[in-house]
């Protein structure tokens, strides 16, 4: 089933429907958190029941950590395109709370506490692995309550942890589900502030118990890894705010300052850096409730959590509010349980549910990994619970399918005799849920303003396509110069740089997409500037902005649409186009056809031994110019008249033959002012 080249304008619509329930107008957000329980809402003749299932009470509705870093990936591609806003549950204050202990700032570690560096009196000794109780009553006069426990004094670990009940001397972890002590770790990793050995020495640990601000901190400041190595150091913070007023209610705050090494040695590290990596986040301890930050684990990631936001929005800056023993639910909050079948997708409420509503429960049978299935229902489940629907039968065909939209039950067209639960599924919404999202919410205008480069490897921007690769996504791009390349291809690649085209770049047919306006919404186009081609003959169009097109390899078809462009044919035998506007048109090696189109048109040609053809030349509009000739002159040239309006003109023993876009062109035509020698 071919996709078609257009989309429906109303097509949308039925994502989007006039009773969608909202949770905002673009300008609020909407939080969100997992599960560790299910709740007494559900709770139904001594069991809960949840759609069509029914479980026995103590079933634990905990994610895995695949299924979280799936669930995180999702919210990150959805607030990409539109202001969702979507945010971990526990970024603000509550509503109604006490201001008393006031989260500022950013990353940067607060120094104003007093002692030598302004973060406290009290240092933990010089140590490796090692641990210290200290007493928090002064600020948590009634304790602390963490998971159904209450506790009166914390365990500062050097291994940038605490923990409760006791002490750790762990310096890694492969995932804080497999704890069994509660502990909140900003970085769990292999800490060394002993003195001596390679580089700078390393600074202390320090705790202050703040009254005023009713605050806990510790902080790792400018701190080495094991076995004694400066050469890299690390400064990061925890902070435990008060919020009960005797209740044992909290806040937890991560900053990030400097993340400048990974691990020790000990650790399988080389230099700070590879072995088992740290984690970050916090766990009850008994295996029913932990959280990792998304770049727990991840070594990039990891690297940047002083240079990315946080769930606050703001650099290298977490918090999450704890009340009445756990994390806070967010508008939307994640639990995975038993399905028995794969392929059933997720039971959702959107808003409209009341107290339930924004509840999404994952399947727990899926197989969570990639861009598979499982990923094709986290995204459509969290879709549901923004108010989107599941299209009915207004959308026909291709459309109604993973091609337009997630939001769809069928699979891409391309796949259809394949079976759902081995199909790739796109990686972002697409052309409908983009505009669905963008109409409801607002377009997102801060996502990629810089000038990116899409689908090449190593670009960064999180869209490599390798050779023959198979990653299917809308391209929302708010501003900046922007290239589609596929350079990384062996094949040939189709590539339509129009708003609402598809593209083919690597082995899945029309597998990139990119976003379309819609008018009198919220809906935007987003406009890419440039295109490059990989090695095989590949056919490149450009839109209605000046864009910038290159052939690369082989026998290339480019065109230029409207606008000022620039096309160049590089390597191969090609057809390149202009169209209305100015254009500079560049042949490359090969033998070329090569059309302006209407408009001050400039044409360069390479010296090669090949034989061109110039199929639509404007006297004296259009100009020529030879390449790697230069200190010839017009009288070096020689005109010959062939065919009613068709000239060749021989050059350096080369001939290029001219055709007129008027009937009547003959060598008399030309003059000195129609060429430029290079």
């Amino acid at each position: 089933m071919p996709i078609p080249s257009g989309y429906s304008e109303t097509g949308y619509k039925a994502l989007l429907t006039d009773d969608a329930a909202l949770w905002h107008d673009g300008s609020g957000k909407v939080s969100y958190s997992y599960a560790y329980e299910i709740p007494d809402d559900y709770s139904a003749d001594l069991k809960y029941v949840i759609g069509e299932y029914a479980y026995a009470p103590g079933t634990s509705p905990t994610l895995e950590e695949t299924q979280m870093a799936l669930v995180e990936a999702a919210v990150s591609r959805l607030n990409e395109v539109a202001n969702v806003n979507l945010t971990s549950a526990g970024a603000d204050l509550l509503a109604g709370e006490a201001d008393n202990g006031a989260i500022f700032g950013s990353g940067t570690m607060q120094a104003l506490f007093g002692g030598p560096l302004g973060y406290g009196e009290s240092a933990l000794p010089r140590t490796d692995d090692a641990y210290y109780e200290y007493s928090i009553r002064r600020v948590f006069e009634n304790g602390i309550d963490f998971f159904g426990t209450n506790y009166s004094s914390i365990y500062v670990n050097n291994n940038g942890s605490i923990t409760f009940g006791g002490g750790v001397l762990a310096y890694n972890s492969r995932s804080l589900s497999q704890g069994n002590i509660p502990m909140i770790a900003p970085f769990l990793a292999d800490v060394d502030t002993r003195a001596g050995g390679t580089g700078s020495t390393s600074g202390r640990v320090w705790v202050d118990l703040d009254t005023q601000r009713d605050c806990v901190t510790i902080t790792w400041d400018h701190v080495n890894f094991y076995d004694r190595n400066g050469s890299r150091q690390n400064s990061f913070q925890l902070q435990l705010y008060d919020r009960s007023n005797g209740a044992g209610n909290f806040d937890i705050v991560f900053r990030y300052e400097n993340i400048d090494w990974l691990t020790g040695d000990a650790s399988n590290g080389n230099n700070g850096f590879g072995g088992i990596l740290p984690r970050a986040g916090f766990t009850s301890g008994d295996g029913s409730y932990f959280y990792e930050l998304p770049a727990s684990g991840r070594h990039s990631p990891l690297r940047a959590l002083d240079e990315s936001a946080g769930n606050t929005g703001v650099t290298g800056l977490w918090r999450f509010n704890f009340r009445n023993s756990t994390v806070v639910d967010g508008n939307l909050t994640f639990g995975a349980l038993s399905f028995d079948d794969p392929s059933q997708a997720g039971v959702v409420y959107d808003a409209s549910a009341g107290r339930i509503g924004g509840d999404i429960w994952l399947n727990d049978e899926s197989q969570y990994g990639g861009t598979n299935y499982a990923w094709h229902n986290v995204m459509q489940s969290i879709g549901r619970a923004l108010g989107l629907a599941v299209p009915d039968d207004s959308l026909q065909g291709a459309q109604n399918s993973a091609a337009f939209t997630l939001m769809s039950n069928n699979g891409l067209p391309s796949q259809q005799d394949i079976d759902m639960l081995l199909q790739s599924f796109p990686a972002t919404p697409m052309l409908y849920d983009i505009q669905a999202l963008q109409s409801a919410y607002g377009p997102n205008l801060s996502t990629r303003l810089g000038d990116d480069v899409y689908f090449a490897e190593g670009s960064g921007t999180g869209f490599e396509i390798a050779d023959g690769g198979d990653l299917i996504a809308t391209i929302w791009d708010a501003s900046g110069v922007d290239t589609f390349s596929a350079e990384a291809q062996t094949t040939r690649a189709v590539i339509d740089l129009r708003p609402g085209a598809f593209s083919t770049i690597g082995s899945v047919a029309n597998n990139v997409a990119i976003a379309l306006g819609v008018k009198d919404t919220g809906a935007r186009s987003a406009w890419i500037e440039n295109a490059v081609g990989g090695s095989a003959g590949d056919v490149i169009s450009g839109n209605g902005i000046s864009n910038t097109l290159r052939g690369g390899g082989g026998g290339d078809r480019i065109h230029g649409g409207n606008g000022d462009d620039t096309i160049f044919g590089d390597e191969g035998d090609d057809i390149l186009r202009g169209a209305n506007g100015e254009d500079t048109i560049t042949d490359g090696t090969g033998r070329d056809r090569v059309f302006g189109g209407y408009g001050d048109d400039t044409f360069i040609f390479e010296t090669d031994d090949e034989i061109d053809a110039l199929r639509d030349y404007e006297d004296g509009i259009d100009t020529i110019v030879f390449a790697g000739q230069e200190g010839m002159t017009f009288d070096d040239l020689r005109f010959v008249d062939l065919d009613p309006g068709v000239v060749r003109i021989v050059y350096a023993d080369q001939f290029l033959f001219v055709t007129g876009l008027e009937a009547n062109l003959s060598a008399a035509d030309f003059d000195a002012d129609d060429f430029i020698f290079l």
